[in-house]
C-alpha cells in the first residue's frame, strides 16, 4: 500500500517538524563546537617594547605540539591572542612547521602552555593522550629567547645572547588553550 493524498497530509506536518528539529539540533551542535574550540590567533605586539622568542622542533613528533600564550600567573587571555601555532614534522595534509618565531611583550609576565598530543585522537583529548609544560617568565626588552623542543614534552629554554637557562615559574591558573578540547590535568 503506498502513500495516499490523505495519509500524506497527516504525515507532512510531522515530517516537517522532525526535519526542522533536526536542523535546529545540527545548528546548535555546530555553534557549540565553534564556541568551545576557538582560540584567537596570536599576533605580534605592535609596540617597540618586545623580545624575540623562537621555538624549534629538534626531533619528529608522533602527532604535534601546540603553543599558547597567556598573561600573568593566573593565565588570563593575552590581548595579543592565545593560539601561537603547532610544531609538527609534516603529514600528508600539512607541510612541516618546525620553527615558530614570535615577538612577545617585554617587561610583562608571560605564561605559555606547550601542549603535545602523544597519541592521535579526534578533537577531544583525554588524560594519557598528551603531556604539557606550563611556564611563566618576564622577557627583557630586546632579548632573544630560544626553546628547543623534543618529543614527550622535553625542552630547553635559553637566552640566546648569554646561552644561560631562562628562569621560569609555574603558573597557578588554568593555562589551557581553547584550541584543544578536553585535556585538563
Amino acid at each position: 500500500r503506498g502513500w495516499t493524498r490523505k495519509s500524506w497530509r497527516f504525515y507532512s506536518p510531522l515530517c516537517r517538524a522532525l526535519r526542522d528539529l533536526h536542523m535546529i539540533r545540527i545548528t546548535l551542535i555546530i555553534i557549540s563546537l565553534v564556541m568551545a574550540g576557538c582560540a584567537t590567533t596570536y599576533k605580534n605586539p605592535t609596540s617597540d617594547n618586545t623580545a624575540d622568542l623562537k621555538i624549534v622542533l629538534k626531533e619528529p613528533l608522533k602527532v604535534w605540539a601546540t603553543i599558547s600564550f597567556f598573561e600573568g600567573m593566573q593565565c588570563t587571555p593575552s590581548p595579543n591572542g592565545e593560539y601561537g601555532g603547532d610544531l609538527h614534522n609534516g603529514s600528508w595534509a600539512q607541510d612541516p612547521s618546525e620553527v615558530l618565531d614570535f615577538k612577545i611583550d617585554a617587561d610583562k609576565l608571560i605564561s605559555m602552555e606547550l601542549f603535545e598530543r602523544t597519541i592521535f585522537t579526534a578533537e577531544i583529548v583525554y588524560p594519557g593522550q598528551y603531556c604539557k609544560n606550563l611556564l611563566a617568565f618576564t622577557p627583557e626588552k630586546g632579548a632573544s629567547y630560544l626553546i628547543e623542543y623534543w618529543p614527550n614534552c622535553k625542552y630547553t629554554f635559553v637566552n640566546q645572547a648569554t646561552n644561560e637557562p631562562v628562569t621560569t615559574q609555574t603558573p597557578t591558573g588554568k593555562c589551557h588553550s581553547k584550541n584543544i578540547m578536553g585535556a585538563y590535568k
